[in-house]
C-alpha cells in the first residue's frame, strides 16, 4: 500500500523511505536524461516523490486513494487528487510526459486497464516507470492481503509490451546502504544475493 499518515506513525523508517523515493526518482530521470516536463505520480503516499520531481524542475501532479495522503500533499502546495489507480485516471489524454508508479500495480485487480490508462494520459513518446516486488524474490508477498496481482520481471515486461516499448528493465535490491548515498543500489542489483528484489520497468509510448 502507498504510505499514509497513519502508516507512518506506526513505522520508524520514514527518513529512509523519503530518501529512497527521491533517489529512485532521480535515478530514473537522470538515466532518461529528462530535465523538465510534466510528471504524474500514481500512489504517492507521502509527498517525497512529488518533492523530488518539483526540486528537479518538473511540473508535478499526483493521485492517491488515501485522503490523508492527499490532504498532506495539498498542504505542501501540490496539485493532487484523490482516486483509485484501478479506476479510469482523472487526467486528460496526452497530458503528461512521465508517469511513475511504484508499489501500486500489485494492488490493482485489473492491471491491464491501468496500463491502458497510463498510455492514454501520456503524451507521444511519454514514459511510464513501474516498480513492484518480484514475486520470485519476495517470500512474504502474499502475507499482505492487498497484494492481488503478483509479477515477475518477465510478466511485468509482457503486460507493458502490450502498449509500450521497453526502454530498460532491471532487478534491484532495496538495501539502504546501497542507495542511500548513491545510485549504486539501482545500477548494481546483482551484487547481493537476491533474497529480496524489486523489478523496475521503464517503457515508452510510441
Amino acid at each position: 500500500m502507498p504510505l499514509t499518515e497513519d502508516y507512518v506513525e506506526k513505522h520508524s523508517n520514514v527518513i529512509s523511505t523519503s530518501m529512497y523515493s527521491a533517489r529512485r526518482f532521480d535515478y530514473i530521470v537522470k538515466r532518461l536524461k529528462m530535465c523538465n516536463g510534466s510528471v504524474l505520480v500514481v500512489g504517492f503516499g507521502h509527498p517525497y516523490e512529488l518533492e523530488a520531481a518539483k526540486e528537479g524542475g518538473f511540473d508535478v501532479r499526483g493521485i492517491d486513494r488515501d485522503m490523508s495522503a492527499v490532504s498532506a500533499a495539498r498542504r505542501e502546495g501540490f496539485d493532487v487528487v484523490q482516486g483509485d489507480a484501478g479506476d479510469p485516471l482523472p487526467f486528460r489524454d496526452g497530458s503528461v510526459d512521465l508517469v511513475v508508479c511504484h508499489h501500486v500495480i500489485e494492488h490493482i485487480e485489473k492491471p491491464e486497464m491501468f496500463i491502458s490508462e497510463t498510455y492514454r494520459v501520456l503524451k507521444a513518446n511519454g514514459i511510464l516507470a513501474l516498480e513492484t516486488p518480484d514475486l520470485r524474490y519476495n517470500r512474504i508477498f502474499h502475507c499482505e492481503p492487498t497484494h492481488i496481482s503478483p509479477f515477475t520481471k518477465e510478466s511485468l515486461e509482457k503486460i507493458v509490451e502490450s502498449r509500450f516499448s521497453i526502454v530498460w528493465s532491471q532487478l534491484f535490491v532495496p538495501v539502504t546502504f546501497l542507495w542511500r548515498y548513491s545510485d549504486l543500489g539501482f545500477r548494481l542489483p546483482n551484487v547481493l544475493n537476491l533474497r529480496r528484489a524489486n523489478v523496475l520497468v521503464v517503457c515508452e509510448k510510441e
